[in-house]
């Protein structure tokens, strides 16, 4: 523990000293303004501490809004597990803890993030404050709101970046557990277990899976067998219920999600029955699948290496589930990654780049209003922008490369 309290002093003293500073004054300004407003309900998190509670009782976790809980839970038993610390604490008092658990994680993505973007290069780049505070702005709103309701993906997204970074690859087992919570709570990011998989990680993908089933099995302490896999089957109902809202049955939820993107031609094409049962999720896989090992097998002549299809999973997958804008936290890395790069892209690249940015980052409710706001969300600004970055990604990855940028 006192190890890796150093590790993250020293990073955070290398030129993080203004991002701290802008997170700790950004965090404050959110939870005072909330307090004030009476608006500090951590609405997400809520349902958290209610689900552990349940699941100490040995009750079931979802379709239910009781107690303190203002949303259903949505994520796996096991998951639930991580909150009963909470219990310990009156609700008040857990809601401030876990704020300040989340926005300190927050940071920590931020570091983390950076840290990821730098080993994508052959050659030693440096990251100014002016390239990490940019991405921060384009996803201040997303920030904000994953801060204001307690959730999780800021959390998630910290997990997923951490396993990615190469000082890990010594300790796979470790890299193998941070993804199996992940998961645990969001099954897509299962996408990153394919790509370790695919590259004979075979230490990290066998904690990954052990974790797994250690995670499944882990409620039959208090549920018995049967009250276990009623449970399972419960989660796995809510998962369809959730995306139902969206991508798998209304078809009009917007463009945020890959399926949604794939359903306007698919559409014409072949009746819903079938595309939503069969051919189109499996239409789906296959290119996601094809992309993952086009990008991994690549070998790049150029300043970048093959961590560059982590970079493009770190983009693709939060388009994968039912979305809502926090999960577009994960493409931090991929901002960072332009930033870094933007004295060498050309007049178009740096274009298409900046309208990215303006998608991902510029719908901010307080600005246009709840109307504008549904609006720019149905019609898919965040999957749209996050699309744009990742077609210029695989652009600036191809055989002529680009110039790695000066150290600053």
């Amino acid at each position: 523990m006192r190890r890796f309290y150093r590790r993250v002093s020293d990073l955070l003293r290398q030129d993080y000293n203004g991002i701290v500073l802008f997170t700790i004054l950004f965090s404050s300004a959110i939870i005072i303004t909330d307090t004030i407003n009476h608006r500090f309900s951590q609405t997400d998190f809520r349902s958290y501490v209610q689900a552990a509670e349940w699941l100490l009782q040995g009750e079931n976790l979802y379709s239910r809004i009781e107690g303190v809980a203002k949303v259903p839970y949505k994520y796996s038993p096991f998951a639930a597990f991580f909150f009963t610390p909470f219990l310990l604490f009156s609700l008040e008092v857990s809601k401030v803890l876990y704020f300040v658990l989340n926005a300190s994680i927050v940071l920590l993505l931020i570091v983390s993030s950076s840290a990821f973007v730098k080993t994508v290069f052959k050659e030693k780049v440096g990251l100014a404050q002016k390239n990490i505070l940019t991405a921060i702005l384009v996803l201040a709103p997303i920030l904000y709101r994953e801060l204001h309701v307690g959730n999780v993906n800021g959390i998630l997204a910290f997990l997923i970046v951490t396993a990615c970074l190469p000082r890990t690859r010594k300790r796979e087992s470790f890299q193998g557990v941070l993804l199996c919570i992940a998961v645990l709570f969001k099954p897509h990011y299962v996408v990153f277990a394919g790509y370790f998989l695919f590259r004979k990680r075979w230490r990290l993908v066998t904690t990954f899976f052990i974790g797994i089933l250690t995670g499944f099995a882990a409620p039959m302490w208090g549920y018995g067998f049967r009250g276990n896999i009623t449970l399972h089957r419960a989660w796995y109902q809510s998962m369809v219920a959730h995306n139902a809202e969206g991508s798998w049955v209304s078809m009009t939820y917007g463009m945020n999600n890959i399926f949604e993107v794939l359903s306007r031609p698919l559409n014409l094409l072949l009746p819903d029955k079938m595309m939503h049962s069969a051919l189109y999720p499996i239409t789906v896989l296959v290119l996601l699948a094809g992309a993952i090992v086009y990008l991994a097998e690549r070998t790049y002549d150029g300043p970048l290496n093959n961590r560059v299809s982590l970079l493009f999973l770190m983009g693709i997958v939060p388009m994968l589930g039912q979305v809502d804008t926090n999960h577009f936290i994960l493409v931090m890395p991929l901002l960072l990654f332009f930033t870094a790069i933007w004295r060498a892209l050309g007049s178009t690249t740096r274009a298409v780049t900046v309208l990215g940015m303006i998608l991902i980052g510029g719908n901010i409710y307080e600005v246009w209003g709840k109307g504008m706001f549904s609006f720019w969300y149905d019609l898919g600004v965040y999957g749209m922008g996050t699309a744009l970055l990742l077609v210029n990604l695989v652009h600036v990855s191809g055989d002529n490369g680009v110039r790695v940028p000066e150290s600053s």
